[in-house]
């Protein structure tokens, strides 16, 4: 018999008030994720940032040198995170813009 080996997680991440990134996420365990927007959001969208040290971090690039946005179609909806995001071991949301408020976001992640 075999045995099932995927795990889901679900955590957050905070982006302080006057800031544009949120805490650091750990995701070397996971191969797929997304995550909910909260009903408030002052940036239209996100990119995302990547580590594999966990102290530096830079924008995920497509193999064009672009970077990845992840626009949240509506607030509190699935959005995904890219794929590219789980070739590294954490990461970081970016909003557009400094947020008016602190926000939490969670993330749903699954491997």
């Amino acid at each position: 018999m075999s045995a099932i080996v995927s795990r889901f997680q679900e955590t957050t991440c905070t982006i302080a008030i006057s800031t544009t990134t949120s805490d650091a996420v750990a995701i070397a365990e996971f191969n797929k994720g997304s995550f909910h927007a909260p009903a408030a959001l002052t940036g239209a969208n996100f990119t995302v940032h990547v580590s594999n040290d966990g102290t530096n971090y830079n924008a995920l690039q497509n193999a064009a040198g672009t970077a990845i946005a992840v626009i949240p179609a509506t607030t509190n909806e699935a959005n995904m995170l890219p794929a590219e995001t789980f070739n590294f071991k954490f990461m970081k949301l970016v909003s557009a813009s400094s947020e008016a408020a602190a926000r939490t976001i969670t993330i749903f992640l699954k491997g």
